[in-house]
């Protein structure tokens, strides 16, 4: 009888196991990057000639910011809220907290409620007797933007963190700032430096292995040769440890127009190319015809995005050129994805509207 009952019991316990696996939903097959569908929005401020967004980032699909310039010094940031782009009310005149004309460069953020951008803010000069720029970071806290009060320098146009306790942020001549959880201190970066020679930070960024790198460049203003650096912090300084000039006539050996890391310690750069940094070297992974600006993606996809409508995949074996967004008179200048959503933001040569594709 004892027996009989455990192989009844055995025969329920079974059959309610391959029910049950009969019943398991099997997990949605992963995406291929490659065929999405796509949307485009068109960014065109009010009464605005302009309006040129460059910049963006986003803790979710459905809260991206893009940042950047119009010609009337304001609305110069878009929010995507899952279902539409709407302008920021940044300016007074908009009911919002930032005080006078305003351009924004650069945007990063640790979540919804704790992000930053950076750019610059016009004021009169007296001594000059004309408008000057000055750095601009502004932060949002979940409810409204503010101005952070930081010494006067010049235009901002790179921020990046690896926590809300260590932040980034450069641009031209001594404007370099660095948040350590407390107050917004100026830095310095070993760049060649004079009076009639105009020198910038151009990125900084950094990866899960606590490496920080920055490119910059430095020209004479009457002269179109330049000098690229790239440079890395260590043991609280700003290091060189490569430097070339840009003729014209040189092929770039590491890309200077932004560095990019990943939090599995990888670190690239684009400009002429794609390069990833490995034991101590830039190694070219991809070369571009034309200028690229903008990378974002994951282990396991890599997206690029440049002049002359030129946006790129890199799925970890080869990269696929998107055709049917390569339109010659589209500028595109940066890229954002979660993995699932793509989004890229450019514009038509002379920037009079924005657009916006965004895949998923």
């Amino acid at each position: 009888m004892s027996k009989q009952l455990s192989l009844s019991l055995l025969a329920i316990i079974l059959f309610t196991g391959v029910a049950c696996r009969n019943n398991i939903v099997d997990p949605p097959p992963l995406k291929d990057m490659r065929n999405l569908t796509w949307t485009i929005d068109t960014l065109a401020y009010p009464g605005s000639y302009q309006t040129l967004m460059t910049r963006m980032w986003g803790s979710s699909a459905k809260d991206v910011y893009v940042v950047g310039h119009n010609d009337q010094n304001r609305g110069q940031m878009y929010h995507y809220d899952g279902i539409n782009w709407k302008p920021v009310k940044l300016a007074v005149s908009e009911g919002g907290n930032i005080v006078g004309a305003t351009d924004l460069s650069d945007i990063y953020g640790f979540g919804t409620n704790n992000i930053y951008a950076v750019g610059e803010e016009l004021y009169w000069d007296p001594i000059a007797q004309k408008l000057t720029d000055s750095s601009l970071i502004i932060q949002y806290d979940g409810a409204k933007w503010e101005k952070i009060s930081v010494n006067r320098n010049r235009y901002l146009q790179t921020i990046w963190g690896s926590s809300p306790n260590n932040i980034w942020s450069g641009g031209w001549y001594d404007a370099i700032y660095r948040y350590n959880g407390i107050s917004w201190r100026q830095d310095s970066v070993p760049m060649l430096k004079s009076p009639e020679r105009f020198w910038q930070v151009n990125s900084i960024g950094g990866n899960g292995n606590g490496e920080l790198f920055a490119m910059g460049s430095s020209k004479i203003t009457t002269s179109a040769d330049e000098i690229l650096y790239c440079m890395v912090y260590d043991n609280g300084f700003w290091k060189v440890i490569d430097t070339f000039l840009n003729n014209g006539l040189t092929v770039h050996r590491w890309g200077s127009s932004k560095v990019w890391g990943r939090s599995d310690g990888k670190i690239f750069s684009v400009g002429l190319g794609v390069f990833e940094y490995e034991s101590g070297m830039w190694i070219k992974l991809f070369s571009s015809d034309t200028y690229l600006s903008g990378i974002a993606g994951n282990s396991s996809d890599l997206f690029v995005c440049g002049d002359l409508g030129k946006i790129y995949h890199y799925n970890g074996k080869d990269w696929h050129l998107f055709e049917q967004f390569h339109f010659p008179n589209i500028v595109y200048t940066d890229t954002w994805t979660d993995g699932k959503d793509v989004f890229v933001v450019g514009h038509i040569a002379g920037g009079y509207k924005t657009l916006i594709f965004h895949g998923k």
